[in-house]
Formats: C-alpha cells, sequence, structure tokens
C-alpha cells in the first residue's frame, strides 16, 4: 500500500525521451558497419594475393627463376600477418549475428545455418592448416606437395568467399525458403530448396564481382609496392655507390617487371569486374528497384525512358535536386533499351505501400521504403569512380615503363594509389547495404514470395541490447580493431621497407635475366650504372 500512496502524492512526471544517441537499431548498425568495413578490408587481399603466390609458386617450381621466388618472399609475410588480423576481425562480425541481431538469426537460423558454418570451417580451419602447412612446410614437404599446400589455401579461399556471400545474397534476393507463420521463421524447402539457394544467380554475379574486386586490390597494392621500389632503386642506381650494381638490377628484373605484371592483373580485373558489375545492376533493376532507383535518382516517372543523373543532393528523393542528366542511358543500361521501362522512387514506393496495405502484411508496413539517399547515391557513384580510375593508372604504368624504362619520378603516388581499390570496395558494399534498407531480408516481389521478408528494425536483440550497453561495446571494438589496424599497417611497413634484403644481389637476377620476367638482352643494366650518357633522360621521361 506505501509505495502506491507515494505514487499517488508525487507529481505526475513525464518519461525523458530516449536519446537519438542511443538509439540500440542505429548503434547496432554502425557496428556491424564498422567491423564490416575493418574486416573487409583486410579479407580482399588475401584473396587476390593467394593466388598470385600460388601461381608464382608453381612457376619457382617449374622454372627455378629467381623472380617467382622473390615475390614469394617478399609477399608471403605480408599475407600471413594479412590473413591473421582478417581471421581475429572477422570472429566479432560472426558473434554479433547472436548477441545484437538474435531476433534476425532466429528469422534465417534455417537458411543461414549452413553456408555460415561451411564459411567458417572454410576461412577458420580449412584455410589455417593450410596456411600453417604452407609456413612451415618449407624445406620439409616435397616441392609438388608443398605447391599443392598454397593452392588449397587459394581454393579454400575464394569457396569460403562463396559461402559467405550466398548468406548475404539470399538477404539481397531470398529463394528456396518459405515462410512459417507458426514459428514465424524462414524454413528451408527441402533439397529443392538448397538446390536454389545454390543457383541463385544474385549469388554467383555478386561472387564474381567480389573475387575478381579482390583480384584488383591485391594487383593494385603489389603494383603500388613494385611502384615505390623501381623508383627507390632506380635512384640509388643512379646515384652510385657500392650497392648500385644490385640496385639496377632489382630495379630491371624485379620491381620493373612486377609493376607490369600488377598492371595486367589490374586491367583484365577491371574489365570482368566491369562486366559483372553491369550484371548485378540488371538484377537490382528488376529484383531491388528501390535501390536503383535511389542510387540513380530516379525518384519520379519520365517519359521517353529513365536518365542518368551525375550529381544530386537532398534529404530524401523527394526533394533531391539533380545536374547533368543523360536522357534514357539508365534504362538503357538496366533493360538495353533506351526507352524500357526502370521504375522510379515513387512508384516502388506506392507498389510496396499499397501491397502491405491490402495485403494486411503487418511484419512490412512502414512509411517509407526509401534507403537513405546521399548515402545510397554517392556511394555507388565514388565506387564508380575510383573503379574507372585503376586501369587507367595500370595504363599510364605499362606506358611508362616501356622499352626497359624505370620511371624515376612519383614515387610517392604509390601511397596514394594503393588504397583506392580498397575505398572502391568499401563504396561498393555501402551502396549494396545501405541500399537496401529498411530490409534485412528485401522482400523477393518478381518471383511472388511475397511472405518472406525482414525489416531491419524487426531483426534486433530484445533482450540486453540497450543504448549504453552497445555504445559501450561499439566503443571497446572500435579501439581494439584501431589497435589491430595499426600493428598490421605497421608491420606491413616494416616488410615493405625491408626490401629484397641484402643477400640478394646482381648476380642472381644475372643468371635469369635472359629468359625471366626481368629478361633484358639488350644492356639497359649498364645504363643504370652510368655508362650510357643518354640513360638519364631514358629512365625519367
Amino acid at each position: 500500500m506505501l509505495p502506491t500512496f507515494i505514487d499517488q502524492m508525487l507529481p505526475v512526471v513525464a518519461a525523458p525521451a530516449p536519446s537519438p544517441w542511443l538509439d540500440p537499431l542505429t548503434i547496432a548498425r554502425w557496428q556491424f558497419t564498422i567491423t564490416t568495413i575493418y574486416h573487409f578490408v583486410l579479407v580482399p587481399i588475401t584473396i587476390g594475393m593467394s593466388l598470385v603466390l600460388a601461381i608464382a609458386q608453381t612457376l619457382w617450381t617449374r622454372t627455378q627463376d629467381v623472380f617467382w621466388w622473390q615475390i614469394i618472399r617478399f609477399f608471403g609475410p605480408i599475407f600471413v600477418l594479412t590473413f591473421a588480423v582478417g581471421v581475429a576481425t572477422g570472429l566479432v562480425q560472426e558473434f554479433q549475428f547472436g548477441m545484437n541481431w538474435s531476433e534476425y538469426s532466429r528469422f534465417v537460423g534455417d537458411v543461414f545455418g549452413a553456408p555460415l558454418a561451411l564459411e567458417s570451417l572454410f576461412a577458420f580451419f580449412a584455410e589455417s592448416a593450410l596456411l600453417g602447412l604452407w609456413v612451415f612446410g618449407w624445406g620439409t614437404l616435397s616441392p609438388k606437395a608443398h605447391n599443392a599446400t598454397i593452392w588449397g589455401l587459394t581454393f579454400a579461399a575464394h569457396l569460403s568467399t562463396c559461402f559467405i556471400i550466398g548468406a548475404n545474397s539470399w538477404m539481397q534476393h531470398p529463394v528456396g525458403a518459405v515462410f512459417d507463420p507458426v514459428t514465424g521463421r524462414a524454413a528451408l524447402d527441402g533439397w529443392n530448396g538448397f538446390f536454389a539457394i545454390v543457383t541463385n544467380w544474385t549469388l554467383w554475379t555478386a561472387v564474381l564481382h567480389v573475387c575478381m574486386s579482390s583480384w584488383i586490390v591485391s594487383g593494385t597494392l603489389m603494383g603500388a609496392i613494385a611502384w615505390w621500389w623501381m623508383v627507390k632503386t632506380s635512384r640509388k642506381a643512379i646515384a652510385g655507390g657500392t650497392n648500385s650494381e644490385d640496385a639496377a638490377a632489382e630495379s630491371l628484373y624485379f620491381w620493373r617487371p612486377l609493376v607490369r605484371i600488377s598492371a595486367g592483373i589490374v586491367i583484365v580485373s577491371s574489365v570482368l569486374t566491369f562486366f559483372t558489375g553491369h550484371l548485378q545492376g540488371v538484377q537490382i533493376a528488376t529484383e531491388q528497384p528501390m535501390k536503383l532507383a535511389v542510387g540513380e535518382a530516379y525518384c519520379e516517372p519520365k517519359e521517353g525512358g529513365a536518365p542518368l543523373v551525375l550529381f544530386a543532393y537532398g534529404t530524401s528523393c523527394k526533394d533531391a535536386k539533380t545536374f547533368g542528366e543523360i536522357p534514357g542511358l539508365l534504362s538503357f543500361l538496366a533493360t538495353g533499351s533506351p526507352s524500357g521501362k526502370v521504375a522510379s522512387a515513387a512508384e516502388v514506393q506506392k507498389h510496396y505501400y499499397d501491397f502491405f496495405l491490402k495485403t494486411g502484411g503487418e511484419r512490412g508496413r512502414i512509411v517509407s521504403y526509401e534507403p537513405p539517399f546521399m548515402l545510397t547515391f554517392w556511394s555507388y557513384r565514388l565506387m564508380v569512380l575510383f573503379q574507372l580510375i585503376l586501369p587507367v593508372l595500370a595504363i599510364a604504368a605499362l606506358w611508362l615503363t616501356r622499352r626497359g624504362r624505370t620511371y624515376g619520378r612519383l614515387g610517392s603516388a604509390a601511397v596514394v594509389i594503393a588504397p583506392i581499390p580498397t575505398l572502391a570496395g568499401i563504396c561498393g558494399w555501402v551502396y549494396t547495404e545501405v541500399g537496401r534498407q529498411p530490409w534485412a531480408v528485401y522482400p523477393n516481389f518478381d518471383k511472388g514470395v511475397t511472405d518472406l521478408y525482414m525489416l531491419t528494425s524487426a531483426g534486433l536483440s530484445q533482450i540486453g541490447t540497450t543504448g549504453a550497453q552497445l555504445a559501450f561495446s561499439l566503443a571497446i571494438f572500435t579501439v581494439l580493431y584501431l589497435v589491430l589496424a595499426i600493428a598490421w599497417l605497421k608491420l606491413s611497413l616494416r616488410r615493405i621497407r625491408a626490401g629484397l634484403g641484402e643477400t640478394i644481389g646482381g648476380d642472381d637476377y644475372e643468371e635469369s635475366a635472359s629468359s625471366g620476367p626481368g629478361a633484358d638482352p639488350s644492356g639497359i643494366l649498364e645504363a643504370h650504372l652510368g655508362t650510357d650518357p643518354d640513360f638519364r633522360e631514358l629512365s625519367f621521361q
């Protein structure tokens, strides 16, 4: 009775509104975004570099060319370090499904369980075991068996990508499952459902796009490092001194060929990435029309085809200001016809709102189905811009190193070039995930799967996820990831600055100069040593 009496005597005070800075949903999304970006900086390096190392070791085993051995010797430690930090950062993402997104995990658990378990099996067990055999198997395993370990590691790295992208692609375009109204969960539709998931075309275009983008990341990173060392050793050779001959040999027979090989990787992978990216754009036009409409600022329907907008700004698609429209180009890219039908944001909004209103789909009824406008629009454009820069830089590198040239300028440019593909990948993932909002599992209207969907807000854990707790864990994870990032960067830079070492000199390269990638029968090595009066003009133009 006493508490009731006191409650009646005290004045009624309205409870304070929760602070938007402590909104659990916002903080949980920020936490997953930050950990994903940290993780994805490292993953493409390991995927792409594993393939390069596997090819280099195979060629070394067959030819005994010192060039391929030095690629393994130089980039192997960077690969191992990146792999270790990548595994550490990836573990947190797995835990977040159960900690912050338990309702989401409960909804998709029957579908996600198998691919996530297989991804963990390949990423954390198979890859780790094969990496250990590769690192400690030198001189113990036979050359063929040891070569098989790096190829197994490469295969496992790419296969684990298939599993994790398969789970993500199901969120983008759910197939092979049905909604169980009794349990409120998505249930796998037997073997037919499993077959539909593994043959989901959204999965395979995304896998190809991610793997090829990873080749670009590793190719650019290796090329930037090679460019920096090519300039450094070239200048050292010009300066003269006791080690000028070794520096000239390195510049001509290792760093210059590696620059050209890396440029070739970037060019070929970029062409393939443009193709897979186009396929994804065509898919988005039918599978996620709101993402395409907002990402292209196509807010209201227009006659004669949808234009491609170059610049736009605004708080939402409704009040967006656009500049630089190219008539019909968006329709052409999405449908193959400049007058093809592309749904605008207003049309998609009306379709979704009317559908959930008529069908009584309470789980999917909200006021607006538009993702954040500016972030969706500009993340896509920045991704495309960064991706277009890379093959141009690669072509320029091939031109500047033609006819035995070791370009002696712009050595510091490598610092700027190296992170460009990583920035492109981050922007691509931001567009992919932010553009899917407000859905955690996007409705599959084009296949008639109209009851298999989930709003992001419905996936948040309902117990033990206060804003303060999430903010604390966000701060802890951010600090820990920052420490890991600094340690990874510092150790990687230490290895890069160490170079090839004093044991590798001109004699080693001379032995393979007549047949290896650094072959140079025209005698430019002597020019590096100063005997050719035209060398300075040759190297610095």
